[in-house]
């Protein structure tokens, strides 16, 4: 698999309350589970979609646990149309605040998309 040619950073805010620090520039990074996975080194976070709940936002590449996930099945997080959920310390909870945005092409630094 290579990286879309519509590729991009991600941009995700409107997170409040505790985990406000996830709002951030998520950086793509490469494929993971054939989708692009993003990376912020600041706050040391991945974006990245698991098959068995969706996109996701976490500490650790893979896992199941999170800050923020969306079950919409999707290339790419700036394509979700539906609430994210936002982990308060117990449960998920929705919030049509959260936004997942496109910051600008990328693809160029990866093999296999148009220069």
């Amino acid at each position: 698999a290579t990286i879309d040619a519509s590729a991009c950073n991600i941009s995700l805010g409107g997170v409040s309350g505790y985990y406000t620090w996830i709002n951030t520039v998520y950086l793509l990074h490469g494929l993971y589970n054939g989708r692009p996975y993003y990376y912020d080194s600041a706050v040391s976070l991945y974006l990245y979609y698991v098959t068995s709940q969706g996109w996701t936002v976490s500490y650790v590449m893979g896992s199941t646990d999170y800050y923020a996930v969306n079950p919409e099945d999707v290339a790419r997080p700036d394509l979700i149309s539906t609430p994210w959920s936002v982990w308060n310390g117990t449960d998920p909870v929705p919030s049509s605040a959260v936004q997942s945005l496109c910051t600008g092409q990328v693809c160029s630094l990866f093999s296999g998309c148009p220069v």
